[in-house]
């Protein structure tokens, strides 16, 4: 399978509020309901066993199961909101490294409120409801960085977005550096 890995420049932060999963693994039929009833979500895999190297490149070592799930910061008690700046601010800013962040990821999982760093993520996305399930394209995405040898660090990301009423899908991970030579 091919597909094109981006550089996302985020440029503002993302708060987001922690949920509870009904089920562990991950399937489009889930992404699509979480999507639809929180509008946004951002699922953290931060397992040091997610994935096996081989002579090959990476590959998932089991299920796709989330180590945290999240949806977007709720403002004055609504759904969510996808106006970050108004957000509700916390304490985490250091959970995901940024542009002036030391490169080591403090991270506090235990926290219920979560920020996705304005900082440069390799990202690629594709829709719910038209590609393979989502363990399919994780493992794409993961191999597709490993052999543009971009360095990344930290957590894997998931995030679910609802765009003209379809799930898009998101994969993240923090980039060491855009300067980074990545190779085809």
């Amino acid at each position: 399978m091919l597909i094109d890995i981006k550089i996302l420049h985020l440029h503002r932060p993302i708060y987001y509020e922690k949920i509870e999963l009904v089920s562990d693994e991950i399937h489009n039929d889930a992404i699509s309901a979480l999507a639809a009833r929180y509008g946004e979500c951002l699922l953290v895999f931060r397992n040091d066993n997610l994935l096996i190297l081989s002579d090959d490149g990476p590959h998932l070592a089991g299920k796709l199961v989330p180590s945290t799930a999240y949806r977007i910061a709720a403002r004055n008690g609504g759904k969510g909101s996808t106006d970050t700046a108004s957000a509700i601010p916390d304490e985490s800013q250091r959970n995901i490294a940024g542009r002036s962040a030391p490169r080591q990821l403090l991270a506090d999982y235990s926290v219920a409120r979560f920020t996705l760093s304005a900082a440069d993520y390799a990202f690629f996305q594709w829709r719910a409801e038209s590609a393979p399930q989502p363990s399919i394209m994780f493992e794409e995405f993961a191999r597709e960085i490993w052999w543009e040898r971009l360095e990344t660090e930290g957590a894997w990301f998931l995030r679910l977005v609802l765009e003209d009423g379809k799930t898009s899908v998101q994969a993240l991970r923090s980039v060491l550096s855009t300067l980074c030579k990545r190779g085809h």
